[in-house]
């Protein structure tokens, strides 16, 4: 069971048959869920009337939990749970004792108002259940209590004011300058020509200069 210290009355605890997901799936992704989950149950929900907490831009969160048969990030399929439910939600992965989380930043699609556009993932490695290094605060409103679990999941240290869409623009730099950064070190691995290692090595030098930045800026 998800450990976070959440109160009763924002338990669900309501299993979820598996097929609910098959329309939003493709053949390949629904063979994956078949053979990689055990069980999906839908075990908290957060909303202003069972916590106390008001809401602004984010209604209500969501908490599922996806027993697995194997262990897997299930990429693709997280991203199709969290296109077709609106509600923020916190994705509980679990084998063996071990557990991954996912959570996405998202907003409603432009043409097709029954789905939603992800900004961002947010997810941790794996990590021991009983050592679990995250914590869902029920503090200040629901938005608040959403941005600092992403926060957790971020591994940055940002202060209470950083907007959600400033954390989003950081981990989406990030994620572009990290693969910029490892392109660039294989092909001045490969390059033979003295000149072109020497211009590849000034786009590294500027990339790691912009990554420490935001590093040390977040």
């Amino acid at each position: 069971m998800v450990p976070f210290e959440l109160p009763q009355s924002c338990a669900v605890g309501q299993n979820i048959p598996k097929n609910a997901f098959h329309a939003h799936l493709t053949p390949a992704q629904r063979k994956t869920l078949s053979k990689c989950i055990e069980r999906i149950t839908w075990t908290h929900k957060i909303t202003s009337t069972n916590s106390n907490l008001p809401a602004e831009d984010i209604e209500e969160i969501q908490i599922f939990l996806l027993a697995l048969r194997e262990k897997n990030n299930l990429d693709a399929l997280r991203e199709a749970m969290e296109k077709v439910i609106p509600y923020t939600l916190i994705l509980w992965l679990e084998f063996e004792g071990e557990a991954f989380i996912s959570s996405s930043q998202k907003h409603p699609h432009a043409i097709q108002l029954n789905r939603s556009v992800v900004d961002w993932t947010f997810k941790s490695e794996w990590f021991y259940v009983e050592t679990c290094p995250f914590s869902l605060i029920l503090e200040t409103s629901i938005d608040q209590t959403a941005k600092r679990f992403w926060i957790q999941l971020s591994g940055k240290a940002y202060d209470a004011e950083t907007s959600p869409a400033r954390i989003v623009e950081d981990q989406q730099a990030i994620y572009r300058l990290t693969s910029q950064i490892k392109k660039l070190q294989s092909r001045i691995a490969s390059e033979r020509q003295f000149n072109r290692r020497v211009e590849l090595n000034q786009k590294l030098q500027t990339a790691q200069r912009a990554l420490k930045a935001l590093d040390s800026n977040s």
